[in-house]
């Protein structure tokens, strides 16, 4: 007779090899028990096979990458006098489609249940901090100077990019529909493992996903958004660094090749709006550690 244990390694193997996934995990980083209702990695494994999936539906951007962030002067300003970028808490996205619908598309009813307080999901959003970014030859310039560069008055900042491994991490976020999540090798192992044997798969970093999965339908996709993520939690080393509370809370970020644990920001160019004083932008830069950043002009 087949054991439990056997029957979800055997879903797991099938479904990595129909999808063409190659990974490298042990069973012994799983968690299986008769008398248990979940089936869970290891929080002290490798978390492979997590990673793994994670991998196969939002694609990780490699280091050094460039990627640009449309924003008003005065926040500028401030990002020069301080030389740091803040990562805002997810929670500040509350009210705009974010993590609820990743939590409803993949069935996860545990995160949007509120019988006894808040629905969990806003307990992790609480965790998860993030910086917003999109192409640096965006294909709808006047939409992001209107909507995130203060209408054409402020500045285009261009990053360079390289996440420190296993600290923080860069994805292209994934405008995606019920139909197709359920479609996605993440979801079809989760539901296998419920039908088959009775228990919810609980794959490590699962909130982490949530950060970067956004619903279609609501005109999100023109904006064409690559996120910076840190997860924090009590005891990490993000945590004694979070300012502010709720949905204010921000993490700042030191500019510099590996000015900071989590992350190497370098501002590579700045371009200044087409609405915009370009010689104050000029005297901000000239003042700033980053004065030898590529200047243009929209």
């Amino acid at each position: 007779m087949t054991s439990l244990r056997d029957r979800v390694v055997a879903i797991i193997r099938e479904e990595l090899t129909n999808a063409g996934v190659e990974a490298a995990w042990e069973m012994n980083e799983i968690h299986v028990l008769p008398d248990s209702e979940v089936v869970i990695e290891y929080t002290s494994s490798e978390g492979s096979l997590s990673q793994a999936l994670i991998e196969h539906f939002f694609p990780a951007e490699k280091p050094g990458i460039e990627v640009a962030h449309f924003t008003s002067l005065g926040s500028f300003r401030s990002i020069a006098a301080s030389n740091e970028l803040r990562l805002s808490t997810l929670l500040k996205r509350i009210n705009e489609q974010e993590f609820k619908p990743f939590a409803s598309d993949f069935c996860l009813s545990g995160y949007l249940d509120s019988r006894n307080s808040e629905p969990y999901y806003k307990v992790l959003m609480s965790s998860l901090f993030y910086a917003s970014f999109t192409d640096p030859d965006p294909n709808d310039p006047d939409y992001m100077w209107q909507i995130f560069g203060d209408q054409g008055r402020g500045v285009k900042i261009t990053f360079e990019v390289s996440p420190i491994e296993r600290r923080a991490e860069v994805r292209r976020v994934r405008y995606s529909s019920e139909n197709e999540a359920m479609k996605s090798l993440l979801a079809t192992i989760m539901l296998r493992i419920r039908r088959e044997c009775g228990r919810s798969f609980i794959m490590r970093g699962i909130s982490r996903v949530g950060a970067f999965y956004l619903p279609l339908g609501y005109s999100l996709e023109q904006e064409s958004e690559t996120r910076l993520l840190v997860k924090c939690w009590d005891n990490s080393p993000a945590h004694e660094l979070v300012t502010g509370q709720a949905d204010r809370a921000y993490l700042p970020l030191k500019l510099g090749p590996y000015a900071n644990e989590f992350c190497s920001l370098r501002i590579v160019a700045v371009q200044a709006g087409p609405m915009s004083d370009a010689s104050e932008v000029d005297k901000i830069l000239d003042d700033s550690s980053f004065s030898g950043a590529r200047r243009s002009y929209a």
